[in-house]
């Protein structure tokens, strides 16, 4: 097999030759940086919202703000800065019903903590102090009682965000009005690094 080319396109480039995988930009390609052929990589953050047991109107914020600090599959923090696509949130509650009026809720996201920094129980406001961190709102949908924990998966969000770091903050957001449980509401985004 000797003198069979590693690389397309590069004769010179042979078994007794050491190869660099590059991407289309020139830089290296590794384990701790997974860019993939296509010039994208699959990128995953987690976040939890517990909110007070107490009742909220439609629109009000619950819990505190969350981080979302994006990875690669490999577990490595995305590069600060990254422009990344939304395409995929799971959201799940460890309680076994919904609640009396529970319904959907969303996300507002932030490329930083909301400045405005509006408190749990608050009606969610775009205020002209979060015009500049503001990052759009991500749809999560209603949960389904699947019998040990309510779940929600909801595909097709295509939402581009532009990173500062290599997280997003977010406010979570209920759309209808009930008497929440003191339980946390587990958030994943699914997207990829563009």
């Amino acid at each position: 097999m000797a003198g069979l080319p590693l690389v397309v396109g590069d004769p010179a480039a042979t078994l007794a030759s050491p190869v660099m995988l590059v991407d289309p930009s020139g830089n290296p390609i590794s384990s701790t940086v997974p860019t993939s052929v296509l010039g994208v990589s699959g990128c995953f953050a987690t976040a939890s919202f517990t909110p007070a047991a107490a009742a909220y109107s439609a629109n009000d914020i619950m819990g505190a703000s969350a981080e979302f600090a994006f990875a690669f599959g490999n577990s490595v923090a995305i590069p600060a800065g990254s422009l990344i696509r939304i395409l995929t949130a799971i959201t799940r509650i460890d309680v076994t019903a919904l609640q009396a009026s529970e319904a959907g809720y969303q996300l507002q996201g932030y490329s930083a903590t909301q400045p405005s920094a509006q408190a749990d129980n608050d009606a969610w406001t775009l205020a002209s102090g979060d015009l500049a961190t503001y990052r759009g709102a991500i749809p999560l949908g209603t949960p389904v009682d699947l019998g040990a924990a309510l779940y929600i998966k909801s595909g097709g969000i295509d939402l581009d965000v532009r990173l500062i770091t290599s997280s997003l903050w977010a406010r979570l957001q209920t759309l209808a009005g009930f008497t929440a449980t003191a339980v946390a509401r587990q958030v994943t985004l699914y997207g990829i690094v563009l």
